[in-house]
């Protein structure tokens, strides 16, 4: 699934595609997990009430302090399948 600028009235930073894909799946926001490495796109996902991992963003980003998880690579990031979906966890260095 696709969400894309034509079918949200505000974009980044505001959160509204991240709540209409959401929605879409029929999950609430936390449930949902947001990847990004802009820093508009962190505040984006966060701003939505997601769950929100960091991956290569740059170093100043204010944003960085109140993500859930930061990587400086999708290789560092582990996905396990659960019976309630999944469990995102970070590859100890």
């Amino acid at each position: 699934m696709f969400i894309t600028a034509e079918q949200v009235a505000r974009g980044k930073p505001q959160p509204d595609a991240y709540l209409l894909g959401a929605a879409s799946l029929g999950l609430e926001p936390h449930e949902c997990v947001v990847v990004e490495d802009a820093p508009a796109g962190l505040e984006f996902g966060l701003a939505a009430s997601c769950q929100v991992i960091a991956v290569n963003a740059p170093v100043d980003t204010l944003a960085l302090e109140d993500v859930d998880m930061v990587l400086t690579s999708l290789t560092q990031l582990t996905l396990t399948p659960t019976p309630n979906g999944v469990q995102v966890s970070k590859l100890t260095d």
